[in-house]
């Protein structure tokens, strides 16, 4: 696992990464769409499973999760190894997203998958390749359509969507 690819990630999604033009306009848009992390006071974004100390507490004592919220995590068991060169490994390495809302609409986690694609996906042409703290990224892109479930007793939606990252660690 390439702690330097989850940190990048994190960075771009929960709006740490600078970034410019159509992609600053991208980020700003799924900020504006995502609730604010109690913890960090940045963006919901959270990776892992979802940690249930960022649930928040209502009025009545019971913790509801923070939503909309965008949580990832690296694919089990699935990276590809590709191969190796002077420089580095490279690997091709699947994550998961999961995009989260309330509400009786799926629409809201249309908006977020819509954003994060323009920040992660190098076919939109909107923002830049991430850029790793040790090593390099090749490509980057959803390998999955979204899927949406909807949980009737929690009353929330779910955005299920995989990218690959072509990646070489040093």
């Amino acid at each position: 696992m390439s702690q330097a690819l989850s940190t990048a990630i994190y960075a771009r999604l929960a709006g740490t990464e600078v970034l410019t033009g159509d992609a600053l306009t991208a980020q700003e848009s799924l900020e504006a769409l995502l609730e604010t992390d109690p913890v960090t006071s940045a963006p919901a974004v959270f990776y892992g499973n979802y940690n249930r100390s960022q649930l928040r507490s209502s009025s009545t004592g019971v913790r509801t999760p923070v939503v909309p919220c965008v949580t990832f995590r690296q694919g089990g068991g699935i990276v590809d190894r590709g191969f190796v060169t002077q420089t580095g490994a490279v690997d091709r390495v699947y994550y998961d997203f999961e995009f989260w809302a309330g509400g009786d609409s799926p629409l809201t986690i249309a908006q977020i998958a819509e954003e994060v694609e323009q920040l992660l996906d190098l076919r939109r042409g909107v923002a830049s390749m991430l850029t790793l703290s040790s090593g390099y990224l090749f490509h980057s892109q959803a390998s999955t359509v979204l899927n949406t479930l909807y949980d009737p007793s929690l009353h929330i939606w779910a955005g299920l969507v995989t990218y690959v990252f072509t990646e070489c660690r040093f």
